[in-house]
């Protein structure tokens, strides 16, 4: 059940608080999302595609009920006004909200050292770095805090941490990326900017497995989405339009 898991993986986040890949939790909220998809479940009632699955997200991503802080002090004590599109999505399918990821700051580097809320550990080489600036989904999901999680690329954040942590992770193009793009604290280069891409660890048994379940994944976020297209510097001569069933660009 959705309620067995997420006390299990409850019970994981709490053993495995010193690994300080997150920054906002609240276990009540997620126990209460998880009873309520096992009572829609029971009843026949129906559900998305990631019903009962609970999703870190990376602290630069608007989502409900917790501050979006992009690891900055400044921006750690208020609410988002709403959530981002890539978790609407999401949550639209479904998915809980298990927790916020802890990220080098203003995702801005590649160590997850953040000065706010501490440093990454490294579940599969302590001692060693996380990598970033997705350093806190990467960890926590090769840590089995997390069977999936978001983070936002711009130059290496997804891919590093993955990496550095044993897991596999999903960079979409910034073509497909813009039709997402509100709802991202501390944007950096519009042209190279990936708002949201997925950490997906390599235990089928627990978690997504491969690349080609992240590309899954990734459809699922997409398919809600009416058609966008994006013609902007250093891709003025380039238009990428996308719509809902006509596939998704990596």
């Amino acid at each position: 059940s959705a309620q067995a898991y997420c006390e299990a993986v409850l019970a994981r986040c709490a053993a495995l608080g010193s690994l300080n890949a997150l920054t906002w939790l609240d276990p009540e909220a997620v126990m209460r999302q998880a009873r309520a998809a096992d009572r829609a479940r029971a009843a026949g009632e129906p559900s998305g595609f990631l019903a009962g699955l609970p999703v870190v997200v990376k602290d630069n991503i608007d989502t409900p009920g917790f501050p979006t802080s992009a690891g900055n002090a400044w921006l750690r004590s208020g609410l988002p006004d709403g959530a981002a599109p890539v978790w609407q999505a999401l949550a639209g399918q479904g998915a809980i909200l298990l927790a916020k990821a802890n990220m080098h700051e203003r995702a801005a580097g590649g160590t997850s050292h953040n000065p706010v809320f501490g440093r990454v550990g490294n579940p599969i080489s302590p001692g060693r770095i996380a990598g970033g600036s997705s350093g806190g989904t990467a960890a926590a999901i090769a840590a089995g805090l997390a069977p999936v999680g978001l983070g936002t690329d711009t130059s290496g954040s997804l891919h590093t941490p993955a990496s550095f942590c044993g897991i596999a992770a999903l960079r979409p193009t910034t073509a497909s990326a813009r039709a997402m793009e509100l709802g991202v604290a501390t944007p950096l280069p519009p042209g190279f900017d990936v708002w949201f891409g997925r950490c997906l660890a390599r235990e089928p048994q627990h978690r997504f497995a491969n690349a080609g379940e992240a590309r899954a994944a990734f459809a699922l976020m997409m398919g809600g989405f009416t058609p966008v297209v994006v013609q902007e510097p250093p891709f003025a001569n380039m238009q990428y339009v996308m719509s809902k069933g006509k596939g998704v660009i990596f």
